[in-house]
This record gives C-alpha cells, sequence and structure tokens, in this order.
C-alpha cells in the first residue's frame, strides 16, 4: 500500500507535466492503477517494462542481461532520481534541500543496519550504518523459511569461501592476518521490504 500511495501521489503531483515524458514514476504508477484499480481481465505488457531502456540508462542494449537484484537496485535508483528532481524543483530560495534518504522511496523502503568490525588483535572497533532500499538474500540448497534467511543476516557474519579477510580498522591496521569480526545488526525497519534470492555459487 505504502508503494501504491507513493505512484498515485506522483501521478497527481506530476501527470499532466510529465506527459509524454516516459517518466519511470508516471510509467510505473499507471502500471499499478491498471493491476489495482481497473478491472481489466486483458493480460497487458507494463509499461514500465516497454521503457527499460529510459529507465535503465541502455544497461540493457545489445541484449546484456541483468539479474533481478541489479534491475531492481536500477529501476529503484531511476524512480527515486525522479523524486529528488521533482522536490527539488519545488524548493524555494533559502530551502533546505532534501536529503537522498528522506524521499518517499526512502520513507517506505528503507532499512538500515549497523556494520561493525572488531579486531581482535588490537581491540580497535568501528561501526558504520548501512541503508538499503532492496534486501539480498542468499538462497541455500537446503529448503528454509524466508524467516531463516533474514535471521541470517544478523549477528556475527563469518566469511565465506573466496571473500577477502575482513580488515582492522585501525589506521594503520594490524597485520594481514590479525583476527577481525564482522557483526551486523538491522538498526530500522521499513514498512515495505524488497526480497531478492540469490543462489549460492
Amino acid at each position: 500500500d505504502s508503494l501504491r500511495a507513493w505512484f498515485e501521489q506522483h501521478l497527481a503531483m506530476w501527470g499532466e507535466r510529465h506527459r509524454g515524458l516516459n517518466c519511470p514514476l508516471c510509467l510505473i504508477g499507471g502500471d499499478a492503477r491498471r493491476l489495482c484499480v481497473d478491472v481489466d481481465p486483458v493480460p497487458f505488457a507494463p509499461a514500465i517494462v516497454q521503457h527499460r531502456g529510459h529507465w535503465s540508462n541502455g544497461i540493457f542494449d545489445d541484449s546484456e542481461q541483468q539479474d533481478v537484484t541489479e534491475t531492481i537496485r536500477v529501476l529503484l535508483d531511476s524512480l527515486n532520481t525522479v523524486d529528488m528532481n521533482a522536490a527539488l524543483a519545488t524548493l524555494g530560495p533559502g530551502e533546505v534541500h532534501m536529503s537522498e534518504h528522506t524521499t518517499p522511496m526512502w520513507k517506505a523502503l528503507d532499512f538500515s543496519f549497523a556494520s561493525r568490525l572488531f579486531c581482535k588483535d588490537c581491540g580497535c572497533a568501528s561501526v558504520k550504518l548501512e541503508h538499503l532500499s532492496a534486501l539480498p538474500l542468499d538462497l541455500p540448497d537446503e529448503p528454509c523459511s524466508v524467516e531463516v534467511l533474514l535471521a541470517n543476516q544478523w549477528g556475527e557474519q563469518p566469511l565465506k569461501a573466496g571473500d577477502d579477510p575482513y580488515r582492522c580498522p585501525r589506521e594503520p591496521p594490524c597485520s594481514a592476518v590479525a583476527i577481525v569480526t564482522r557483526t551486523v545488526t538491522p538498526t530500522s525497519w521499513p514498512k515495505t521490504l524488497i526480497l531478492s534470492l540469490k543462489r549460492f555459487r
């Protein structure tokens, strides 16, 4: 509902002024309206898909393939850019410019987590707050619930095979053989969460 409200809000405010511009927010708003409001039993190709070459800045040219996670990220970035530009166009002289994480997209989708690096050799620790609008989940070979997949995202994060070791956060850092752990803790949760499942490789 929060995503649909975002699309409807944009259509109401900018639909006429963006007519004919292939605005991705207008396109996906029209698609959502057809799916959720209009009674039309005939299948249709969503306009946001038909115009993907426009909002994706050509990454689909020459039949280049993109996975679902990257496609969602590119689409959301494009929609958010439209919102940012629309909001900036309404600001008067001297008004405070909005930041990226205050747009309607981030209000609906934003979740944040704290990533803490801790070096057991020197005791130095650092915490970085990160924001995401879509959460990629590694899909294991054995069946399990989404709740289990989500739980695996938090807590201490052991290195997977082939990953580079975590680096000591101290400056200058300890040697490359220092034992460094990484712990991830969610700090805020969105109204709407887009999940993408990725098979282990």
